[in-house]
């Protein structure tokens, strides 16, 4: 069989582990830490062949100065410091408890390059275009 089908299922496969991996992260952590007065905000991921699209929900973050984005190889960290504390009152599981920042940890299937990435903030959502690193290269035979 062509080469091409076997990384067409890989890539399948990587994407199935990932989604199993992100249900259960979600189901396991919570949306907040107590202690640290952070939450986690919501987000989606999309993916093309040759990158991520990452969205990231920030209420009453207004300023991009207030935003913090890290990468690494395979893990993008978003920190945010909100401009008034977010509270819960109505929700007796968060108690009266505030939070004043936001935290979001991702682990990526696969690697990517972030001196490329790019970044944009417009009306409380994050946006971030992270190019995925390309492991292999067609060759032209002459």
């Amino acid at each position: 069989m062509e080469e091409w089908f076997f990384e067409y299922f890989k890539r399948i496969r990587r994407e199935i582990d990932r989604m199993i991996s992100e249900i259960e992260r979600s189901l396991t952590q919570p949306l907040y830490d107590y202690e640290r007065k952070i939450l986690t905000p919501l987000y989606e991921i999309r993916e093309s062949e040759d990158k991520y699209i990452i969205y990231v929900d920030l209420p009453k973050v207004h300023k991009k100065e207030n935003i913090n984005i890290t990468a690494t190889e395979d893990k993008v960290i978003i920190e945010a410091k909100t401009e008034a504390a977010i509270d819960f009152t109505d929700l007796p599981a968060y108690g009266r408890q505030t939070f004043n920042k936001y935290y979001l940890e991702l682990q990526l299937p696969v690697p990517i390059d972030a001196k490329k990435a790019s970044a944009n903030f417009k009306n409380g959502i994050l946006q971030i275009k992270i190019p995925k690193k390309i492991k292999r290269f067609r060759i032209k035979i002459d």
